[in-house]
């Protein structure tokens, strides 16, 4: 029973307003009670429209609390007798425009109020006198007080449930982005490692051939996957500009990584990376994955053609309508032109092309050269 109950009130979406409308209308029924002259008909019609305009005070707080104040402003007059019950819903009307008006309009209605109680007391000093005009001056201070009162406290409850969902986004936000760091630092560099080997053994002659073909693919579109996932989780809730510095992080992480692998392996060369002032203001960066994807298989080409004993050199430029990229290296004396990027790069020039980049290679000399250009494209 008591669960039932909490569950009724649960689904009431004005609780003040049910508790006003609520507890002036049992105190009007105790009046029309107390007193046995509500058999005129005029009195009982009027007493039922007054009730009716207080349950609409529910759904129409302002119109019908105005309602109630005019009705029975010109009810107590025009009908006799009627006055006596005229006093709770006009101190429930001023409650109820108290708690909903802005404070202009709370203050206009309550020297509204306070004027036509005097202005009753200086015409009708016999029904008013001063004590009554007193009393019910005090009553609808403390009235307007207490509806104001409602206000601020609902106001501040509303505040509060916009900071606890803040809270909760900014906890959702942290776990995000640690789960992204987690997967980055976990699974990248060894994908990566996995992926230049499976690309470098791919080259080979045999019967493994077609296996490390299909590792290679398979490799490919896992790192794909990761790092959108990544850009998922950096993205969520983020910023623009939160959103631009993650993925610079992420430039910047996968080209260090990459350069430690070749390192390791006994090359030597620079990357270069220029950041234009006015990139930073894009808005989303949906093709960031693709962008680190090509990133990542530049490298790998150079981990696997390139003469180890002269140094390359990888450009990357950033500007507000897109990436570019300027590899070139030294082709190592075993290297094939024919057979030069595998399928790695050769697999995302389409992906580029449907984007509107572009993605070309091309041996001068000894040198090969690798130039991509990977646009920048707004969410919609």
């Amino acid at each position: 029973m008591k669960q039932k109950l909490i569950d009724i009130l649960g689904h009431i979406r004005h609780p003040y307003l049910f508790l006003v409308i609520a507890m002036f209308s049992c105190m009007l029924q105790f009046e029309i009670w107390s007193f046995s002259n509500t058999d005129s008909a005029a009195i009982i019609t009027a007493l039922v429209i007054v009730q009716v305009l207080a349950v609409s005070c529910y759904w129409f707080p302002v119109q019908a609390a105005l309602a109630i104040l005019v009705f029975n402003g010109i009810g107590e007059y025009a009908i006799a007798g009627y006055g006596v019950f005229t006093s709770y819903m006009m101190f429930m009307a001023l409650l109820i425009l108290s708690y909903k008006l802005s404070n202009r309009g709370a203050a206009a209605v309550y020297v509204a109020m306070i004027c036509y109680t005097i202005l009753e007391g200086v015409l009708r000093p016999k029904f008013m006198p001063a004590q009554t005009v007193l009393a019910f001056c005090a009553g609808y201070t403390l009235i307007a007080v207490l509806g104001r009162f409602f206000r601020w406290n609902s106001e501040r409850n509303r505040k509060y449930r916009q900071l606890l969902r803040v809270q909760s986004e900014l906890r959702i936000l942290r776990r995000d982005q640690m789960l992204a760091a987690h997967i980055h630092d976990t699974l990248s560099q060894k994908l990566s490692a996995i992926s230049m080997i499976a690309q470098c053994q791919h080259t080979a002659d045999g019967e493994d051939a077609d296996a490390w073909r299909r590792i290679v693919e398979y490799s490919s579109a896992a790192q794909l996957d990761m790092r959108t996932l990544i850009r998922q989780l950096h993205d969520s809730g983020e910023s623009e500009e939160l959103q631009f510095d993650a993925f610079t992080r992420d430039l910047r992480a996968e080209i260090d990584e990459d350069e430690q692998y070749l390192r390791d392996n006994g090359f030597q060369g620079h990357t270069e990376v220029r950041i234009d002032e006015h990139a930073a203001t894009t808005r989303v960066l949906q093709t960031s994955s693709v962008a680190l994807m090509v990133v990542h298989e530049i490298y790998t080409n150079i981990f696997k053609h390139a003469d180890f004993a002269q140094p390359y050199e990888v450009a990357i430029a950033i500007s507000a309508d897109g990436i570019r990229m300027d590899a070139h290296n030294t082709i190592a004396d075993e290297g094939q032109v024919v057979e030069y990027g595998g399928s790695g790069l050769q697999s995302l020039t389409t992906v580029i092309r449907e984007l509107g980049g572009t993605l070309e290679s091309s041996a001068e000399g000894t040198q090969w050269r690798t130039k991509a250009f990977v646009p920048l494209q707004e969410a919609e």
